[in-house]
């Protein structure tokens, strides 16, 4: 079964290239999410794939290991220097205030209605290094990749004049897959905040990533999400 991690590992980045293939961001985009959905959920226990003792001769023994966390970690370095490249620096003010304004309703509303509870400061720089590892490679870019990369993408081209519209329907699929409880209206409205860097940005999944990072890594630092 470890085969097939690996040859998904290379679909994704055969399609990544193929520009001419059809369907290839759906597959691309599928492919994307559903790997980070193994792992992430421990469907692969560990990214570190151990066969233990292998008899390679009479006399030879040795540890048989297949590492996937280099293969993913590959894969994002990739994209993350691809888009880095595009990024623009000097852009409009509103794309980086926007969001910071959305967060901050997001944490005031959020402690008002007791969703969220001060749980600060929080001890292991080891563990938010591996929690940070895992977000951005594991949680942020394929969920980037798919609701604004993908999704947003598609839906504005089907819908130029009503982009707006296609904010609000994505970030709203964006909070569903989420599931349904008290913290839907704010995960809606970091998807709001999520796609309107996303169109701000002129279509850089880097931008809306490096938001969705900074809402994480805030909840993550100085809060608890109710239970």
């Amino acid at each position: 079964m470890f085969v097939i991690p690996y040859l998904g590992f290379v679909c994704v980045l055969y399609l990544y290239y193929k520009e001419d293939l059809p369907f290839r961001k759906i597959i691309f985009a599928f492919l994307v999410v559903f790997l980070g959905f193994l792992i992430g959920t421990h469907a692969i226990e560990s990214f570190l794939v151990s066969y233990g003792r292998v008899d390679i001769s009479s006399l030879s023994v040795i540890t048989l290991n297949f590492s996937l966390d280099k293969l993913w970690l590959g894969l994002g370095l990739l994209f993350l220097w691809e888009n880095w490249q595009k990024m623009k620096w000097g852009v409009s003010w509103d794309l980086w205030v926007t969001p910071l304004v959305i967060l901050l309703g997001i944490v005031v509303l959020g402690l008002m209605s007791g969703w969220l509870i001060l749980d600060f400061p929080k001890s292991g720089l080891m563990t938010f290094l591996l929690w940070f590892t895992r977000q951005v490679f594991f949680v942020v870019l394929p969920e980037e990749l798919f609701f604004r990369g993908f999704i947003q993408q598609e839906a504005v081209k089907v819908f130029p004049q009503k982009t707006g519209m296609v904010l609000f329907g994505v970030a709203v699929l964006f909070a569903l897959s989420h599931g349904i409880n008290s913290g839907f209206p704010y995960i809606l409205a970091g998807g709001l905040a999520y796609g309107f860097v996303y169109y701000r940005s002129g279509g850089n999944v880097l931008y809306s990533s490096i938001t969705h990072l900074i809402y994480n890594s805030v909840h993550y630092l100085v809060f608890v999400y109710q239970t």
